[in-house]
Order: structure tokens, then sequence, then C-alpha cells
């Protein structure tokens, strides 16, 4: 350890987090991208998905993007001067299982 802290130029903090044998992202906020260009970054839905059902019937083949959820949020006072970086960091998208999970764990409590 003392060879560690003498001959490698490291601060005191990676050194720690070294040692420990944590990965320093293990610490760091969670990171969610949001893309500048609407247009040019889509992912389609798993082949499954598509091939499986009428896609016209359920919005195409397309995954909402967080750009969809931000248009789609409620009009209330809330949400009325809210950018979409604030929308992004102040709330989470649950699946519909994610959500059912809630809502029983909720009503339980």
């Amino acid at each position: 350890m003392h060879k560690y802290f003498t001959h490698c130029k490291v601060s005191v903090q990676q050194a720690v987090v070294r040692l420990s044998g944590y990965k320093p992202k293990q610490f760091s906020r969670q990171v969610i991208f949001i893309p500048t260009n609407v247009e040019d970054v889509r992912m389609s839905k798993p082949l499954t998905q598509t091939v499986d059902k009428d896609s016209t019937s359920d919005g195409g083949i397309w995954l909402t993007s967080v750009y969809d959820r931000y248009f789609a949020r409620p009009k209330t006072v809330e949400f009325n001067n809210m950018c979409l970086a604030q929308f992004v960091a102040d709330y989470n998208i649950l699946s519909s299982a994610e959500a059912k999970q809630v809502r029983v764990s909720t009503n339980t409590t």
C-alpha cells in the first residue's frame, strides 16, 4: 500500500477506490443521454413485436422516445414551464410491468 501511494501518480481518492475494488462508475449518478437531433436517433421495436402484431395499430415500428414522452406529458401547471432536461432528470418512465409492481406494492402497504 505504501508503494501504491508513493509510486503511482493518482490522488488519494482514486487510490482508495482502486484498493477497495469498486469501479468509479458505481459511485456516480445515473446518466441519461438526450439526443439533440430527434429525427436521426430513433430506435425500432424488436422484430418479434413488429412481425406478430399490426404495426400501424400501436404506433408503428418505433419505440417511444424521450421526446415523445416529454411532448405527451400532462398539461398541468406543474409541467407547463418544465424543459426537457428537467423532465428527464425528475421523472422515471416505467414499463407496464414496473408500473403494475409499484401499484401492487403501494396498495399492500
